[in-house]
């Protein structure tokens, strides 16, 4: 390999360009290839960016300048996809969710270690500000031991963005595995113990749908933490993406938008340096950064796969629990 990493998109819809927005930033990467199966739109994409396009994804693996893809298609398509990249001997940044069902987590995973590559899932919020400044008053422990902690993601479920194949259980659509499971992820990585065992209740209630648009998820860890997920894709109301945090002598809020507080005298207080105005963008930057680094590095990112089957685990647990309507212990 280079001193540049040459970087291919899979799935080049409107969400990679926040990935190109990122790629341009690093100053060892250089965007040179995208996929899509539109011929037309492909054309526009490429002519945009000045990069060669591909209507077939096995083509642009098959291109050996190519070092490391994204792979930004729909939830369904992730498994072969991400599982053809990693025997063409590409390093992949795989937005989340890692893969519709826990099985084909594992797969992908178990390719990837097989095949010697850097896998690691696009779970933005572990890059904010917010994220940051929690984790490290917690790992720190200057308010204590951790007791509980609750996290909401509400927001407007049929925006723009959706897409039919978000409504079908069987292409990984729902709430749950397209929202939620950045809370999920968060949770995990910032409480970092064992998962107990997981109760959940959710289903659709909001819209004529078969996927879930609603739940409450309890997590039980093994260390004696609880942690409650609130989740609802509303059809009017206000958005509250946050968590808060319970510890023995004190209380942070996270909230990636707005940052991090700390409970004192009563009230919220901002942490310096915890909020940023285009934290989007910038987390954004931060993921590519540790994605590359773990490239040239030779070492294991955050949320590789091994970590990022943790939340698949919790979320399979999640829906066999809403099913059968009882605690699963992991």
């Amino acid at each position: 390999m280079s001193e540049f990493l040459h970087i291919g998109i899979v799935g080049a819809g409107k969400f990679s360009h926040h990935h190109v927005s990122a790629i341009r930033q690093i100053e060892n990467c250089k965007l040179v290839a995208a996929c899509r199966r539109n011929e037309s739109e492909l054309r526009d994409y490429c002519d945009k960016y000045d990069i060669r396009g591909y209507v077939n994804y096995h083509d642009l693996l098959n291109d050996k300048t190519i070092d490391a893809v994204v792979i930004a298609t729909p939830h369904h398509q992730h498994t072969q996809v991400a599982i053809d990249a990693a025997r063409a001997g590409k390093h992949i940044l795989l937005e989340k969710p890692f893969a519709p069902t826990l099985d084909e987590c594992r797969h992908i995973n178990t390719t990837a270690k097989e095949a010697g590559i850097v896998l690691m899932i696009g779970h933005i919020t572990q890059f904010s500000r917010a994220f940051q400044s929690t984790q490290a008053i917690l790992n720190r422990g200057e308010i204590g031991p951790l007791v509980q902690a609750v996290g909401f993601s509400n927001t407007l479920w049929m925006g723009p963005d959706r897409k039919a194949w978000h409504l079908k259980k069987e292409l990984g659509g729902g709430y749950l595995l397209t929202l939620a499971v950045h809370q999920i992820d968060a949770m995990l990585t910032l409480i970092d113990s064992p998962v107990h065992s997981v109760r959940c209740i959710q289903g659709s209630r909001f819209h004529p749908h078969e996927t879930d648009d609603y739940g409450t998820l309890l997590i039980n860890f093994t260390n004696g933490v609880v942690a409650t997920i609130i989740y609802t894709g509303y059809t009017q109301g206000v958005v509250k993406v946050e968590s808060e945090f319970y510890c023995q002598k004190g209380m942070i809020k996270m909230n990636i938008r707005e940052g991090a507080f700390i409970a004192q005298e009563n009230q919220w207080n901002l942490i310096p340096n915890s909020k940023s105005e285009a934290w989007f963008n910038e987390a954004m930057i931060n993921e590519w950064r540790e994605f590359t680094g773990a490239i040239f590095k030779g070492r294991s990112p955050k949320a590789d796969g091994d970590r990022a089957i943790r939340s698949m685990e919790v979320i399979d647990a999640a829906i066999r629990s809403s099913m059968e309507n009882r605690e699963i212990c992991l």
